[in-house]
């Protein structure tokens, strides 16, 4: 495993990226301030589906550098950088697979990737849940992945520390797919369940090698 460097010569915003199985992804959530980005903003959010600006100064958030920030999903394909796209669900499928995680099919059409959630959060960040006990994260792969929250139609429903949510590009009507990490789960999941077009969530961008 090797690290490389993107800067985005929109903003010069530099992110690690990393090559798993056949790809190449950013080792960070994308933070370039556009159209229907949003901030964390202590637990409230401010829905913004026509991309009006937040009424809050996006430097509210000091941790923005580490974790990102959140996308409508029909505004995220436009924020990924030249070069790069917004992962469709065969790349994630191919992430988990290249960690070694084997597919379970659930409700709803959901895919649980057994394991692969401690192959791919960081190793620090995350909460532990006393109820819901869970084994160390590797951050094997150097993916580092931080439960960076995740927000809803009425905020952030997912707090930070606990959960975090990355968008697929695959989606119709009004639901979309994302990829599910928790702090009480081993497992990664895809799926769109109750995942609307009203919900804003972290980006990877994505690259074949």
């Amino acid at each position: 495993m090797k690290d490389s460097y993107f800067t985005d010569p929109r903003d010069g915003e530099t992110y690690r990226t990393v090559k798993i199985g056949n790809r190449i992804w950013f080792a960070e959530n994308l933070r370039h301030k556009c159209e229907g980005a949003q901030a964390y903003a202590g637990g409230m959010g401010y829905l913004c589906l026509n991309g009006e600006t937040p009424p809050y100064d996006w430097n509210c958030d000091p941790d923005v550098k580490k974790y990102g920030l959140c996308y409508y999903w029909k505004f995220a394909e436009a924020a990924v950088p030249k070069g790069w796209r917004l992962p469709n669900n065969d790349d994630w499928r191919d992430l988990f697979n290249a960690v070694g995680a084997k597919c379970e099919m659930g409700e709803h059409g959901a895919e649980t990737y057994l394991g692969a959630a401690l192959a791919l959060k960081s190793k620090d960040d995350w909460e532990e849940d006393e109820l819901f006990p869970v084994g160390k994260s590797t951050d094997a792969f150097g993916f580092t992945a931080y439960p960076a929250g995740c927000m809803e139609e009425f905020g952030f429903c997912g707090a930070r520390g606990r959960h975090t949510r990355f968008w697929s590009s695959v989606g119709q009507n009004k639901w979309a797919y994302r990829v599910r990490l928790d702090n009480c789960y081993d497992d990664a999941v895809l799926d769109r369940f109750w995942n609307d077009f009203s919900c804003a969530n972290s980006i990877r961008c994505v690259k074949d090698c």
